[in-house]
């Protein structure tokens, strides 16, 4: 009976463990003046612009978020 509970025990705590992922990505520098908008999701490439003080940039960023052009 006690191998049975402890069998019991070990069995649902192994169940009910809990876990987190975490995605780490390259940094995306950005000056703290510039202001930046995400535009999309063109053809797996995520767009974005950013306006320095009326100087537009369009960078392009793969799924991982590196800097693609």
């Amino acid at each position: 009976m006690k191998a049975f509970i402890l069998s019991s025990i070990f069995l649902l705590s192994s169940l009910m463990t809990i876990g987190q992922d975490l995605d780490i990505t390259s940094e995306v520098m950005i000056r703290s003046t510039s202001k930046y908008e995400i535009i999309g999701k063109i053809n797996e490439t995520i767009m974005m612009v950013i306006n320095n003080s009326g100087f537009y940039k369009v960078h392009a960023y793969t799924e991982e978020m590196t800097n693609k052009w």
